[in-house]
């Protein structure tokens, strides 16, 4: 191999390990964190400094699309996670999984926010755009998940 086709390869190993570190931390912070305390949100609420189950208060379908939320965000880590231990094939399935489960159960919880007349009590934004403003970045970590999969899987076919 010549010095330039090593350096080239020094180069893109250093920029997939970049990206595989971008991807964690956001992953950590979006599928992870927001979907799930969303999600959790339809059975658990914060009152007078306790935590108070609220299950019962929601109607059915929106219990199930809380749980939707909850499960789209522990599949895109875990496609995440199989990212990073370079099982790319299981990555490309489960990503694009969680990803859609992900936003169907935001479109659903948003829509019926919208619907009910839901709103911060203090500063009275619709807690429709909370939900879209903490859930709606998912799409990062599912995009570098799925082209740094994609990417690798075509490479290695290359090769």
């Amino acid at each position: 191999m010549s010095k330039n086709n090593i350096r080239s390869k020094n180069i893109d190993n250093s920029a997939i390990k970049v990206l595989k570190v971008i991807l964690a931390v956001l992953t950590i912070i979006y599928p992870l964190m927001m979907n799930l305390l969303s999600g959790f949100g339809m059975f658990i609420e914060w009152n007078n400094s306790d935590f108070v189950l609220n299950c019962n208060k929601y109607s059915k379908e929106l219990t199930f699309f809380g749980i939707l939320m909850i499960l789209g965000g522990l599949t895109m880590t875990a496609a995440s996670v199989l990212c990073i231990l370079k099982k790319y094939k299981s990555a490309v399935i489960l990503s694009p999984t969680g990803f859609a489960l992900s936003l169907i159960s935001l479109f659903y919880i948003s829509h019926h926010a919208d619907f009910a007349g839901w709103s911060d009590k203090y500063t009275m934004q619709p807690i429709s755009d909370m939900y879209i403003e903490r859930n709606l970045p998912v799409i990062i970590p599912f995009l570098i998940c799925v082209i740094l999969s994609a990417f690798k899987l075509f490479s290695q076919k290359n090769n």
